[in-house]
C-alpha cells in the first residue's frame, strides 16, 4: 500500500512537471511570436509639390503620390529614417536634391509616368540597382553621384544626361547608353574605378571632356556615329589596353588618352583631321601609332613623350612618306616607319559624257572618286583652253564657239566630258 502511494505521488509530480514545461514552452512561443510582429506606423506626412504628397512610415518606407513634379524638397533632414522610396504613377518629375545624402536609402521604385530626374537627386545614397522607366527623358547633373550602383541600363527614351551624373560610383561595373543620347557629357563616368564595360549605341556623336577620366575601363569600342572625343576624355585610365576608333571620327582632343599606361597600339583612321596636344603622351606601353591620313593636323606634342618631357624611345610612328606624321617624327627625334600603302582610286563617277554650254556660262563637273579615303587627287584638264576652261574644282566655262574635251583623272582612272560651246 505504501509503495502504491509513493508511485502515485511520483506520477502526479511528473504530470505536474510536464504540464508546467508545456505551459512554459507555450508562453515562450507566444512571447516570441508577439515579438516578431511589428506595427508599421505613419510617422510623418506632408506636401512635396503643387499636387504631390509624401508619407513616411516607421519602417523607413517613404511613399510619394500625386501628379506633376516633386518640387525641390530636401529629405536629407530625414535621411537616417528613409530606407525605401516608392513613387506612385502620376508623378512626372523628381526635383533637384530630393533624396540627396539619404545614406540609408537602398531601394527605389519609379513610375512609368516619370519624365525627368533632377540634379543630385540620388547623390550619396546606398542604391545598388534601379530600373529607369521607359518614358524617362532626362537625367540631371550629379543625379547618381557617389551612389552604390553596380550597373545601369539607360532606356531609349532618354535624350539628355548632364555632367557628373554617374561619376565616382565606386561599385559601378557596367552601363549601357542609348543612341538617343547624342553627347556623353563632361565627367559622366569620372572616377568609376570598377567600371569594366560601357556600351555606347549607334547615335552617340560626341564624348565630352573627362567623360571616362580615371575609370577602370580595359577596352573601348566606339559606335560608327562618333565624330568627336574631347580633351581628357579617357585620361588616367590605368587598365585601358585596347581602343578601336570609328571611321567617322574627326577629332581627338588634348590629353584625351593621357597616361593610359597599358595602351600599346592605336590606329588613327583617315577621317581624323586633328589630334590635340598630349593626346597619347605618358602612355608608357605605347609601341605603335598608325596614321592612315597623311594630312592629320598634330597640335603641340600629341605623342612620344612621357612624364616630365621624357621621350618614349620604344614608340614607332607609322604613316605615309611626306605625311604630317613623318614630319612630326623627324622634328621630335622619334622613330618613323613609312609602310602605310597608298590608297588608290578604283572608280570615278559623276562625269557627264557630253555637255552643251553657251558662251560665258559655267557648269560644274561633280566627280567622285572611290574609295572615299583615296590618296589620289581628282584633276581636271581641258583639251582646248581657248574654247573652254576648267578649274581645279571642276568648274567649266565656255569662252567661244567650238568643241573641247574635259579630262577628269584620279590616279589611273580617267573619264572625259565632250563640251560644245554655242
Amino acid at each position: 500500500m505504501k509503495k502504491k502511494y509513493i508511485a502515485w505521488l511520483m506520477a502526479a509530480a511528473m504530470t505536474l512537471t510536464g504540464n508546467s514545461a508545456s505551459m512554459v514552452m507555450t508562453y515562450a512561443q507566444t512571447e516570441n511570436a508577439a515579438s516578431t510582429q511589428t506595427t508599421v506606423k505613419l510617422v510623418e506626412k506632408g506636401s512635396c509639390g503643387s499636387n504631390a504628397t509624401y508619407r513616411l512610415y516607421s519602417n523607413g518606407h517613404l511613399k510619394i503620390q500625386g501628379k506633376g513634379e516633386v518640387r525641390t524638397y530636401d529629405f536629407s533632414e530625414k535621411a537616417a529614417k528613409i530606407k525605401k522610396v516608392t513613387v506612385a504613377s502620376g508623378i512626372t518629375g523628381i526635383g533637384s536634391y530630393t533624396f540627396n545624402r539619404c545614406q540609408n536609402l537602398k531601394s527605389v521604385s519609379l513610375p512609368k509616368t516619370l519624365k525627368s530626374i533632377g540634379n543630385s537627386v540620388f547623390t550619396d545614397t546606398a542604391i545598388t540597382s534601379i530600373q529607369l522607366p521607359s518614358g524617362l527623358k532626362s537625367i540631371g547633373a550629379y543625379a547618381f553621384y557617389r551612389c552604390k550602383l553596380t550597373s545601369l541600363n539607360i532606356p531609349e527614351s532618354v535624350t539628355m544626361i548632364d555632367e557628373y551624373a554617374l561619376s565616382y560610383c565606386d561599385n559601378l561595373a557596367f552601363v549601357s547608353v542609348t543612341g538617343s543620347v547624342k553627347e556623353i557629357p563632361e565627367s559622366l563616368f569620372e572616377g568609376d574605378k570598377k567600371l569594366k564595360k560601357v556600351t555606347l549605341k549607334q547615335g552617340v556623336k560626341k564624348i565630352g571632356r573627362n567623360a571616362f577620366c580615371g575609370s577602370g575601363l580595359t577596352s573601348m569600342t566606339f559606335p560608327e556615329s562618333l565624330t568627336d572625343i574631347e580633351s581628357q576624355a579617357f585620361s588616367l585610365c590605368p587598365n585601358l589596353a585596347k581602343v578601336t576608333f570609328p571611321g567617322k571620327l574627326t577629332e581627338i582632343g588634348s590629353s584625351a588618352f593621357y597616361a593610359c599606361r597599358k595602351l600599346s597600339a592605336v590606329t588613327i583612321p583617315t577621317s581624323v583631321k586633328r589630334i590635340g596636344t598630349e593626346a597619347f603622351n605618358d602612355c608608357r606601353a605605347m609601341k605603335k601609332i598608325i596614321f592612315l591620313n597623311g594630312k592629320t593636323i598634330l597640335d603641340g606634342k600629341p605623342m612620344g613623350y612621357n612624364w616630365e618631357n621624357e621621350k618614349n624611345r620604344a614608340l614607332v610612328i607609322v604613316g605615309k612618306n611626306g605625311s604630317t606624321a613623318q614630319t612630326y617624327a623627324k622634328k621630335n627625334g622619334l622613330k618613323f616607319q613609312g609602310s602605310v600603302a597608298l590608297i588608290k582610286t578604283t572608280k570615278l563617277t559623276g562625269v557627264p559624257k557630253t555637255k552643251i554650254l553657251s558662251r560665258g556660262k559655267t557648269f560644274t563637273i561633280k566627280a567622285t572618286a572611290s574609295p572615299k579615303n583615296t590618296d589620289e587627287k581628282i584633276t581636271y584638264k581641258s583639251s582646248n583652253t581657248k574654247i573652254a576652261t576648267v578649274t581645279s574644282k571642276g568648274v567649266v566655262k565656255g569662252l567661244r564657239k567650238g568643241k573641247a574635251t574635259i579630262t577628269v583623272q584620279s590616279g589611273s582612272k580617267k573619264m572625259s566630258c565632250k563640251v560644245t560651246v554655242k
